[in-house]
């Protein structure tokens, strides 16, 4: 179906108030064999060539005037060449990470395509590799598919051809009029409004008397991290060797939520703000559950635990709670409960999304995000470069001024960490503190201490 879904659309209307929610996607290539760093203009081909041969992409967004229907996905023929850029050579890590904080501030143009890509630029000091380091992003529109579907793309644009190859809403003919939708929501939008509140009310019964969803994790106090970012944007990347084990049973997941939970509780403790923390965490909702929409997720939230000192404790006490919330957000009523979305108008979402945003609540579910993953076992390459690790920014939202990315490439873990330095001023010392963390964490969970790693200064 080629309509955007109401649950996809939230995305939609968010990036319309020029928030971006793009999927960031950032990879990192390596030529072993190479004497001297490439070209800018080589690497530019070989990105445009493995853009051009995944024809899913080819998509952009028909917007229906006044948002009296849902907008729907259309292909288009532009060359993959229009939406690649790249930037001036520079060479130096640290204006690889403001291109990047510049580039997940503004939300790319749905109108135009569903994706687009940057070279960043060919690294010469990067902390984590003695070899010229290829650093490219590609952004993808978190209406178009979500977290998975988006690194499916990745694997398919850098990969044997093989992944990833049917992660997107089926497209429609060229060039359809949005005229008719939009006669057509208006005519029927009473109907509809009629029929959401009717879905409202049957799920609210249901839940009293048929199928009650399990019930949620406590709302918590606010702290400094819940302030709404402003417009800016700050990135750290760490780069580490993946745990080649489960780690006193535990996942990476539960790895980096265990070192986020440290560092965060080292950062707001010595400003005395009180760290009971949570954390939201995206859960994806299998394939054999119905779900509709390309956004097959739902999201949980998880006690960090910081009043647990040991660390092993701590992980496991993570571990646990994290697949309790996967159980209860993947219940059926709970799914349920997110389905009466689908019957909502346009603009009635239009309506609910902006009144969120004018709500200040006094409570919060989490503090912060994580978001976890897995961008591939199988070797990604462009030319005859290969990536030596994929990194990520979760988007900001109005109530996360700081947010955290696990990702696995292969034999490599990455921490992204992105926050807004209007709101968090000293938001690196947090990334320095994860850093920190992270090794600690892998010291603790392991009985032949943190795993070796090539030398690196702070993270910038």
């Amino acid at each position: 179906m080629d309509r955007v879904d109401p649950k996809d659309a939230i995305f939609y209307l968010g990036a319309k108030s020029g928030r971006s929610s793009d999927h960031c996607l950032v990879y990192g290539f390596v030529d072993e064999q190479a004497a001297v760093a490439p070209v800018h203009s080589t690497v530019v081909a070989n990105l445009t060539r493995a853009l051009a041969r995944v024809d899913r992409i080819r998509r952009r967004l028909v917007e229906v005037p006044a948002t009296l229907a849902y907008p729907r996905w259309e292909t288009h023929s532009t060359p993959a060449s229009r939406f690649v850029t790249a930037h001036a050579p520079d060479g130096r890590w640290t204006e690889t990470l403001r291109r990047l904080a510049e580039l997940v501030e503004v939300p790319i143009d749905t109108t135009q395509s569903a994706w687009r890509a940057d070279l960043v630029d060919v690294v010469t000091d990067a902390p984590f590799s003695d070899r010229p380091v290829i650093v490219v992003v590609l952004r993808i529109s978190h209406t178009f598919v979500d977290g998975q579907g988006a690194a499916a793309i990745g694997r398919s644009v850098f990969g044997d051809g093989t992944d990833g190859a049917d992660v997107a809403p089926e497209p429609g003919p060229h060039r359809r009029s949005p005229w008719p939708a939009a006669v057509h929501g208006a005519v029927t939008l009473p109907a509809g409004v009629v029929g959401y509140v009717r879905a409202l009310v049957a799920d609210a019964r249901r839940g009293r008397h048929e199928l009650p969803a399990p019930p949620a994790p406590p709302q918590r106090a606010p702290t400094p991290l819940n302030s709404p970012p402003g417009a800016d944007r700050s990135v750290a990347i760490i780069v580490r060797p993946r745990p080649a084990t489960r780690l006193a049973g535990v996942t990476v997941t539960t790895v980096g939520l265990t070192a986020v939970s440290l560092a965060l509780q080292r950062y707001l403790s010595s400003t005395g703000v009180p760290t009971g923390l949570s954390a939201s965490v995206p859960v994806s909702v299998p394939d054999s559950v119905d779900f509709a929409g390309a956004n097959r997720v739902v999201t949980g939230t998880v006690d960090l635990h910081t009043d647990v000192p040991d660390l092993t404790a701590r992980a496991q006490l993570i571990h646990r709670d994290l697949h309790a919330e996967r159980a209860r957000v993947l219940d059926p009523a709970e799914l349920a409960r997110l389905a009466v979305l689908e019957s909502a108008p346009a603009p009635v979402l239009v309506a609910i999304t902006a009144l969120g945003r004018r709500v200040t609540p006094q409570t919060v579910a989490a503090h912060t995000v994580v978001t976890s993953i897995n961008r591939g076992d199988a070797p990604l390459r462009l030319g005859d470069a290969v990536a030596v690790f994929s990194s990520g920014f979760p988007a900001l939202t109005r109530h996360f001024a700081v947010k955290h990315g696990i990702y696995t490439l292969g034999s490599t873990m990455t921490i992204g960490v992105v926050w807004s330095p209007t709101t968090v001023p000293d938001g690196h010392r947090h990334a320095g503190l994860l850093e920190q963390a992270w090794d600690e964490v892998i010291a603790a969970l392991t009985d032949e201490g943190t795993p070796r790693a090539p030398d690196r200064p702070p993270p910038i």
